[in-house]
């Protein structure tokens, strides 16, 4: 049987840091090893890692005295990890018991895949779920690749990967978009043809709190978010939609700009989540692009 290499970096979660811990020991599927690399949290993160490390031997616990950034943590859990399979771990967020099993099973009974995510739920600071996520691969007006541009195609708790990906695609960079540029250099990979999949289960539970990067530094990631479309579609040669793809670029930056600011409007006179949760029953089914 393969076993997994979980990484998770942690910085400053003690809120949500032993929630998140404890339902990657639970896993059903328990032969992993689980990598944990403090980014030199200032808060009570590096006891609640150390107490869990202590009682279970799986966890191996790296102690970074300053702060160097998510991307630099991730590369050193990428470095000593022992096993074929990387699964990814974000330090607020949940994941649900089966995650691994049914990872696995996927990965065994497609032995040419190489990325396995799933579907995902929404959660508040409070552990309320109060959004679920709807993803169709199959339909884009431009393939997969454009799909993955511009919509929510992977989420990091949900996503493990063949650790051999990395000789091909190299390790992580960009600190607040480490994912998205890294699973675009493997769906655009021009020296091998990954196989990638979005599972129809719902494997993790994605935290949205007002000290989470998505929403303490919103604007500057979508500058940022922008900046790499760009980058990628120049990079990768996209001649062909080129004009159509800048222009959706920047159609969806400043829709999303003016998203932002209609919730945080919403969620000063305490009806963000109301709207939100009709947003996603009635709107996001359709247009799966723009997730608040």
């Amino acid at each position: 049987m393969p076993k997994i290499s979980c990484i998770m970096p942690v910085y400053n979660t003690e809120k949500y840091l032993e929630e998140c811990i404890e339902s990657i020991l639970n896993q059903t599927f328990a032969d992993f090893e689980f990598i944990i690399s403090d980014d030199g949290s200032t808060d009570k993160s590096k006891e609640i890692i150390k107490k869990y490390a202590e009682k279970d031997s799986r966890i191996v616990f790296l102690n970074n005295p300053k702060n160097r950034g998510i991307c630099a943590n991730l590369n050193d859990c990428i470095n000593i990890a022992k096993w074929e399979y990387i699964a990814i771990m974000e330090s607020d967020d949940i994941s649900l018991e089966d995650r691994f099993q049914n990872t696995m099973k996927c990965f065994i009974e497609n032995p040419e895949m190489d990325l396995v995510g799933s579907q995902w739920m929404l959660c508040n600071a409070n552990g309320k779920i109060y959004l679920d996520s709807f993803i169709d691969l199959n339909k884009s007006f431009l393939g997969f690749q454009d799909r993955y541009l511009f919509r929510h195609t992977f989420v990091a708790p949900t996503v493990t990967f063949r650790k051999d990906i990395i000789d091909i695609v190299g390790l992580f960079e960009y600190d607040w978009l480490w994912d998205f540029y890294f699973y675009s250099r493997i769906l655009f990979c021009e020296h091998k043809f990954f196989h990638c999949i979005n599972c129809d289960y719902k494997w993790a539970i994605k935290r949205v709190h007002k000290e989470s990067l998505g929403r303490s530094k919103f604007i500057k990631i979508e500058k940022l978010y922008k900046i790499l479309r760009l980058k990628l579609i120049e990079d990768f040669h996209l001649e062909k939609y080129q004009k159509k793809l800048i222009y959706k670029t920047y159609i969806i930056y400043y829709q999303r700009i003016a998203i932002f600011i209609i919730s945080r409007i919403l969620d000063s006179i305490g009806l963000y989540e109301i709207v939100a949760s009709f947003y996603q029953r009635y709107i996001l089914r359709k247009k799966p692009q723009i997730l608040i």
